[in-house]
């Protein structure tokens, strides 16, 4: 059992929650879930179709007590095991709510509540769930193979088939260019920034990008390992659709930055490196890194498969696999799965570098928080 941190305990309704940390091990115990953490309130950030959450509790009183619970929440089916709960004077019990979607609204938190009660005391737990899409998956896989392939563990709100969509592998261009230290007046807001894009200032150097209609993804990066005098400056990096809006900024306390948008809309894109601190104000040399990948991509062998069911609330395996990418570049592919309505649940970026990389360092602390 996890070790027990602290204890609340309620004099009026004689009822004790032990609480354990979240994603605490003990003896090399796996993690448990966040929503399971057991707190006197029930939160779950992302129910996929069904989540049954666990809670213990403690009797704290002198004699033996039966309570029976009432519970509901906005948008769900919500149901409590056992349907009346017997702890005896001193002992500890456990429950289970379980929380299925009904016609919660996506990405929207929804409230309830769960009560206990004896007839004499009631013991009352708030409840917030929110549903996400359908299914969930990693946003990013890497690799560095020229042959290979990669699997990624899904979890699954509904039953059924769900359909797939691959594009890839695309090559991720480098476009070079060279850039000083900007006007520190640029680097005010996201605003000033978007026009001294606009305007090509001294000191931001700015490329076009074509995103066609078919595009699943787009990505933009920096490597503070492709710029003279590496680790020694400072870039950011600010992305502008096709109707000149900002749709992406990367401002960390390095140049390695980074821009991802998925099924961004079609248009001729702005990508503006800006020179935040060049050694000693000088003109420096870059690589601006851009890779487009649309549905009609179909390169290097590049495959998704998806199982032929899944099933509410559970998890299950998509494999990749790819043949043939030439060394000492780097590829894009994309993956979209999709639920039984065709809609595009979930968007996953994978990226194979076959140019042995050095490993990104970790990203510095940003130099101001800056508003659009």
């Amino acid at each position: 059992a996890k070790a027990p941190v602290s204890t609340i305990l309620d004099e009026t309704y004689k009822i004790a929650v032990t609480r354990f940390d979240d994603r605490i091990r003990v003896g090399g115990m796996a993690e448990i879930a966040g929503y399971n953490l057991n707190l006197p309130s029930i939160a779950v950030g992302n129910v996929l179709g069904t989540v049954t959450v666990t809670r213990s509790v403690t009797n704290v009183s002198d004699s033996e007590s039966t309570y029976t619970p009432t519970v509901a929440i906005t948008g769900f089916t919500a149901t409590v095991s056992p349907t009346s709960l017997t702890v005896p004077a001193g002992e500890t019990r456990q429950y289970s709510v379980t929380l299925t979607r009904t016609n919660a609204v996506e990405n929207v938190w929804q409230f309830g509540s769960l009560t206990w009660s004896d007839g004499t005391h009631r013991v009352r737990s708030p409840i917030v769930a929110r549903s996400g899409r359908l299914i969930s998956a990693p946003g990013l896989v890497e690799s560095d193979r020229a042959s290979g392939g990669k699997s990624l563990t899904i979890s699954t709100g509904f039953a059924g088939k769900m359909g797939v969509a691959a594009g890839g592998m695309k090559e991720i261009n480098r476009i070079a260019g060279t850039v000083g230290t900007a006007n520190p007046a640029i680097f005010s807001t996201r605003e000033t920034m978007r026009q001294a894009c606009l305007a090509s200032v001294p000191g931001v150097f700015v490329s076009k990008v074509v995103v066609p209609s078919s595009t699943m993804a787009a990505k933009f990066e920096l490597f503070d390992r492709d710029i003279t005098g590496e680790g020694t400056n400072d870039l950011d990096l600010l992305v502008l659709n096709g109707a000149n809006a900002d749709v992406g900024y990367s401002g960390n306390g390095t140049s390695d930055e980074m821009v991802t948008l998925t099924s961004p809309s079609a248009g001729t894109y702005t990508v503006c490196a800006l020179g935040y601190d060049t050694v000693n104000g000088g003109v420096i040399g870059f690589g601006l890194h851009a890779g487009v990948v649309t549905t009609a991509d179909r390169a290097y062998n590049f495959k998704a498969l998806v199982p032929a069911q899944v099933y509410v609330g559970g998890t299950a395996t998509v494999t990749t696999s790819w043949s043939g990418l030439p060394t000492g570049k780097r590829f894009l592919g994309a993956i979209r799965l999709l639920e039984p309505s065709g809609a595009v649940a979930s968007t996953t970026l994978l990226q194979v570098e076959t140019n042995s990389p050095i490993p990104r360092a970790a990203s510095g602390a940003r130099k101001k928080d800056l508003g659009r």
